[in-house]
């Protein structure tokens, strides 16, 4: 029966070896600012990416208009 009761996705209590190796283990706190710093890289690459894409749009806008404004003039 345990197995039906895992098939359909009801809570099951973790047992000790998986709290074990859940708990925090004091030799890798020194990485966890490491999560941070990737954290704060990512965000900074999408800001970028939405600088850069910004550009290239307002780049085929101008190009656009000035296309427009020559056609006028012709």
């Amino acid at each position: 029966d345990s197995t039906a009761l895992l098939r359909r996705g009801f809570h099951v209590e973790p047992g000790a070896r998986e709290k074990a190796l859940l708990a925090d283990d004091p030799s890798l706190r020194r990485f966890k600012s490491h999560k941070k710093a990737v954290h704060r890289l990512k965000i900074a690459g999408d800001v970028a990416t939405i600088i850069v894409i910004a550009g290239c749009c307002y780049e085929i806008y101008v190009k656009a208009v000035l296309r427009e404004e020559s056609r006028k003039k012709a």
